[in-house]
């Protein structure tokens, strides 16, 4: 990136005056700007240009101009939300500018985040994560955050209603959990061993007005699998973790339709599962989803 002051002036100037960035929906935008803003910043405290007031007037000036733009639009979606009139297809016609997936596109690689996780991220206020309290055992993995355009990809690809419950395994701060009830209408149920994750998703499901989320503080291992219909996993564990809630699945589902959505690498162990078959194509990436039905599943759809 550009290092002389004048020219990274220059290069904000032109964007306080890039009439397009203030538009609700140019999110991307926003935040590729907000990436030099933030490498102006960095210049002038690493090199102490003291004597450069006014670059560091031109980039905090920007910064807010472009935040209370940000701020609008989440505020606006949050309100939707809460009120009840974003839900469904509605709320998935707000979703599908800010990414570059298209409905049906199955199979896709989700790899990275685009500007549709920046949405999600202030509407449901996730830029501040909680500490840890808990240790990690060795064959779990630490928080990462699924792309959101992965979780539009699975209510594509999986049916799912208000006579549904659906099982996030290690959910996280809840954004998978949430956006499944909202754009479905089903039950969702994250189940997250760390207490402050848990609290966390809590009071964002609570801000929101939902009834139909629910968090449990529970190992996936001692979680109840009864009721389930869809259960989904972006990589939370691995080794023997993965191989015991596997088996938990199948010997708590065995009666009944279950669907098993995996993102990441826990995907080659799930599709390894001899009482699983793949609905659809067999994803031939990690970081593309995976869909899959136990026996039961297939004879129902056929």
């Amino acid at each position: 990136m550009e290092t002389d002051p004048q020219a990274i002036c220059a290069q904000l100037n032109a964007l306080a005056a890039d009439a397009s960035l203030l538009a609700p929906g140019n999110l991307a935008g926003r935040e590729e700007a907000l990436g030099l803003v933030e490498w102006a910043e960095a210049l002038v405290r690493l090199r102490k240009w003291e004597d450069l007031a006014a670059l560091r007037r031109r980039a905090g000036s920007l910064r807010r101009q472009l935040a209370q733009v940000d701020r609008a639009l989440f505020d606006q979606v949050r309100a939707g939300i809460r009120s009840g009139a974003l839900r469904g297809e509605a709320l998935r016609a707000r979703l599908d500018p800010f990414t570059r997936y298209r409905r049906g596109e199955r199979g896709q690689v989700h790899a990275g985040y685009d500007a549709l996780d920046r949405l999600v991220e202030g509407v449901l206020r996730l830029g501040r994560p909680p500490t840890a309290q808990r240790a990690l055992d060795r064959e779990m993995i630490q928080l990462e955050l699924t792309p959101a355009r992965a979780v539009l990809e699975l209510v594509d690809s999986v049916p799912l209603g208000p006579g549904d419950l659906f099982l996030d395994l290690g959910s996280g701060l809840g954004q998978v959990t949430i956006l499944v009830h909202l754009l479905t209408g089903a039950r969702a149920r994250g189940i997250e061993r760390e207490p402050a994750y848990c609290q966390f998703a809590r009071e964002r499901a609570a801000e929101l007005r939902l009834k139909g989320v629910e968090f449990l503080n529970l190992d996936a291992r001692a979680a109840d699998y009864g009721e389930a219909n869809v259960a989904f996993m972006f990589a939370p564990f691995t080794g023997s973790i993965l191989r015991e809630v596997l088996d938990r699945l199948e010997r708590e589902t065995r009666a009944r339709r279950l669907v098993v959505c995996s993102y990441g690498p826990s995907t080659a162990t799930v599709a390894a599962q001899p009482w699983l078959r793949p609905l659809g194509p067999t994803a031939a990436h990690p970081y593309a989803l995976a869909t899959f039905a136990s026996g039961e599943s297939l004879d129902a759809d056929s």
